[in-house]
């Protein structure tokens, strides 16, 4: 059934974001204090840029159930695939994706006006690359009638952009025992 696969790579990018937050974590001092890089309607901002990429997501598993890749290719078993409109679907999950980059643009320039840390700056970088690349490869995928090897790429750059959005989050607060100077606020 494609909902199995849809579920299982839903899980699967929920624990990539779960363990990018850990490594972050656990990298940082246990005795030191907590600081707010961001301020908080940028770090909301953040929220909602992984809110919009969780509807991007879930909008990719229902393109991908609905498609041709969908689960085993048995003539005499074939697998259920999700009955709407696959072109809809796309478009969809394209305007969602278009969302989520916007979101990704403003908070972008929003921590280049505040002057917020190098870090911050440098994950946001990385995930406006990944995400450009990963809609490169979703134009192609629909202009060459989705062949196998762009599908593994594509689900590939998810984990990847997932993880990027997650390292921005877990930027916007640190814990640290030297001496941080405070943000600026809106």
């Amino acid at each position: 059934m494609w909902w199995t696969v849809a579920i299982h790579m839903l899980a699967s990018m929920l624990m990539v974001w779960l363990a990018v937050i850990l490594y972050a974590k656990v990298g940082e001092p246990d005795d030191g204090i907590v600081v707010q890089v961001l301020p908080q309607p940028l770090r909301w901002l953040t929220a909602l840029s992984a809110v919009a990429l969780a509807g991007v997501l879930v909008l990719g598993t229902m393109v991908t159930g609905a498609g041709p890749h969908a689960g085993d290719k048995s003539i005499d078993n074939p697998v259920p695939r999700l009955d709407l409109d696959i072109t809809m679907l796309v478009h969809l999950h394209a305007e969602a994706l278009v969302g989520y980059l916007a979101l990704l643009v403003g908070l972008a320039f929003a921590v280049y006006a505040l002057h917020a840390p190098e870090a911050v700056k440098t994950r946001l970088k990385v995930v406006l690359a990944l995400v450009a690349a990963q809609a490169c490869i979703g134009l192609v995928q629909f202009w060459t009638d989705v062949p196998a090897v762009l599908v593994v790429l594509h689900v590939a750059g998810a984990g990847l952009c997932t993880a990027a959005t997650a390292a921005v989050w877990a930027a916007g607060r640190i814990r640290t025992t030297a001496p941080v100077p405070e943000p600026v606020t809106v």
